[in-house]
């Protein structure tokens, strides 16, 4: 569990954690935010309880585009000042990173099936056999979402938010950061075979390290 804990952290969590600081640090950012982000809303993250973390990555996992837009707006705020403008810029082509998304993808599905089970082990009425049937479930979703068939999937569904930010779904270079009106794309021309290695090395770095 503790190693868990720690890949959270390392792959999304952290990011989180810095957008809502940065964001919720002034009342007129924090008040753009509320303003475009009207579904659910960024909260600090807790180390205690699995829905008050799958609760904070839902947030971004719905809603990346907006959260981006937000950022990109203050970035290009010219009352702003620097300092303020280039966080809101860093941030925001965290976001914009393939690697990033299907790594959000891939801790909310985690993060939901653990707060389900966890909720059902704490029901004082639960039969031992039930509780058990729900752990061996979990433990099975865990190792499925490393075979080859699940991160393709993960792919698939990272794509749709990399479609969300006008971006390619890839594992190539960075692109520049730019408003979602006026996206440019800066790829890096890469052969089919590096490609392909560098898929290999991001699964094996998601499921392996």
């Amino acid at each position: 569990m503790m190693l868990l804990k720690q890949r959270l952290k390392q792959l999304v969590f952290s990011l989180i954690e810095s957008i809502y600081v940065f964001l919720s640090a002034s009342t007129q950012r924090w008040s753009a935010f509320k303003e475009k982000v009207t579904f659910l809303t960024l909260k600090p993250l807790s180390d205690s309880g699995w829905e008050s973390r799958m609760n904070s990555v839902r947030a971004l996992r719905y809603q990346v585009g907006d959260v981006y837009d937000v950022l990109m707006k203050i970035s290009l705020n010219s009352a702003k000042n620097a300092t303020t403008r280039n966080e809101a810029k860093f941030l925001a082509k965290k976001i914009k990173n393939f690697k990033f998304m299907v790594s959000l993808i891939l801790w909310y599905g985690i993060l939901n099936r653990t707060n389900s089970v966890s909720k059902l082990l704490q029901n004082p009425n639960l039969n031992i056999l039930e509780g058990t049937q729900s752990l061996k479930g979990l433990h099975t979703y865990f190792l499925d979402q490393q075979n080859e068939e699940q991160f393709k999937k993960l792919v698939v569904n990272a794509g749709q938010l990399a479609k969300e930010l006008e971006m390619k779904a890839t594992f190539m270079e960075e692109e520049r950061v730019r408003s979602r009106e006026k996206t440019v794309f800066l790829v890096t021309k890469v052969s089919m075979n590096q490609y392909a290695i560098r898929q290999q090395n991001i699964k094996l770095k998601y499921f392996t390290q």
